[in-house]
């Protein structure tokens, strides 16, 4: 469920664009002229978790190599 709060704020351009810029992305980068309000919100929607995707497949991938790496050096050590 989502909370209560974030349902009146995904509503407000200034949300996304936060989002946006707390992800480093300067919004001025990819902001358009829209021709309506609702239209700019969900672009901008679309592109945080665009971007929030992204960043979690490569913090998963770079998780998943770093486990496969330590697997490696644990068969590789020497028992005394």
């Amino acid at each position: 469920m989502v909370p209560f709060p974030f349902i009146e704020q995904a509503d407000k351009k200034g949300y996304w664009i936060n989002e946006l810029e707390s992800l480093g992305i300067s919004p001025k980068e990819i902001e358009k002229d829209y021709e309506s309000e609702s239209d700019c919100i969900t672009e901008l929607a679309d592109h945080v978790e665009n971007i929030k995707q992204a960043l979690y497949q490569e913090y998963k991938t770079s998780y998943s190599e770093r486990m496969i790496q330590l697997e490696g050096e644990e068969e590789n050590a020497i028992v005394v």
